[in-house]
C-alpha cells in the first residue's frame, strides 16, 4: 500500500534537508564523515544549484557584463517613462555574449578553467580566438590543472582523457579534445543571439518548457551538449526578468 501523498511529500523535504545539513557539514569539518556507508561515499551537491561553488564562480565572471547591461538600460540615465522596453542593439549582443561564455564554461565545467578563461569580449569566434583559447587551456592542464568536470557527461569523458594524457604525457590527444569542444562552440556562436531572442520573447513563467523544447531541438540537430545550451537559455530568461522592469 502507497503512503499517502502528505507523507511522500514530507519524507523527501526530510532527505533534502538531511542531505543538505551533510553536505555543509562536509564543507566545515573536512574530517567528518556521515554514519551511513553510502552517503559517506557519495558526493553531495548543493539543494540549491545556484549555491554550488562553479555557479558562484561563473556569477562572479559575468558581474561586469551584467553591470555594463543595467547602465544600458534607459531608466539608468533618467528616462523612467521607458521602463524596461527591448532591448538596444548594444544589450542584444551583450546578452549573445552572455549566453556564448556560459556555453565556453560549461562545456568545459571546471571552476578554475573559468576562472583563467575569464568573460570573453568577443567580436568572432573563428581560429584565431579558438587557438588563443587552446592555449590558455593546454597551460592549464601543462601545471597540472583540469579544464573539464567529472560532475557530468560529456564532459566527464574530458576529464578522463585529461587524465590519461597526463599519465602518458601525450599532450596531442587533450589538445585534439580541446579543439573539438571549441570548434563545436561555433554552432553556439553563431546561434547566440536567437537564444537571446527566445529567451526574451517567451513569457518568464512559461519559459523553462520554452527553452528546453528549443534547446532540444538545436541538440538534435547539432549534437551539442544539451546542459548548456538550456543553462544559457535559462540564463538569458533570469536576465530579463530582472532587467525588463528597470
Amino acid at each position: 500500500m502507497e503512503p499517502p501523498p502528505w507523507l511522500q511529500h514530507e519524507a523527501f523535504f526530510k532527505y533534502m534537508v538531511e542531505r543538505e545539513t551533510m553536505r555543509r557539514k562536509k564543507g566545515l569539518l573536512p574530517r567528518w564523515q556521515p554514519s551511513d556507508p553510502v552517503m559517506s561515499r557519495i558526493r553531495l551537491t548543493n539543494v540549491r544549484r545556484e549555491d554550488d561553488r562553479t555557479t558562484r564562480k561563473l556569477r562572479s565572471l559575468c558581474a561586469g557584463a551584467l553591470e555594463r547591461f543595467c547602465l544600458l538600460c534607459p531608466a539608468v540615465h533618467g528616462d523612467e517613462s521607458a521602463g524596461g522596453g527591448p532591448w538596444s542593439e548594444e544589450q542584444h549582443l551583450l546578452g549573445g555574449l552572455i549566453v556564448f561564455n556560459h556555453a565556453v564554461w560549461r562545456t568545459f565545467g571546471n571552476d578554475s578553467f573559468a576562472g583563467l578563461a575569464g568573460f570573453l569580449d568577443l567580436k568572432d569566434w573563428g581560429p584565431v580566438e579558438q587557438a588563443a583559447l587552446l592555449e590558455t587551456a593546454l597551460g592549464h592542464w601543462r601545471s597540472g590543472g583540469h579544464c573539464f568536470t567529472d560532475a557530468y557527461c560529456p564532459a566527464r569523458l574530458g576529464k578522463n582523457i585529461e587524465i590519461r594524457a597526463r599519465k602518458s604525457s601525450d599532450e596531442e590527444d587533450v589538445a585534439k579534445a580541446y579543439t573539438e569542444v571549441l570548434v563545436g562552440l561555433s554552432h553556439i556562436w553563431k546561434a547566440r543571439l536567437h537564444i537571446v531572442d527566445t529567451a526574451v520573447e517567451a513569457d518568464y513563467r512559461d519559459a523553462d518548457e520554452v527553452s528546453f523544447s528549443f534547446s532540444f531541438q538545436f541538440w538534435k540537430q547539432t549534437g551539442t551538449t544539451l546542459a548548456f545550451w538550456l543553462s544559457a537559455t535559462r540564463f538569458c530568461r533570469q536576465a530579463w526578468v530582472q532587467f525588463s522592469k528597470m
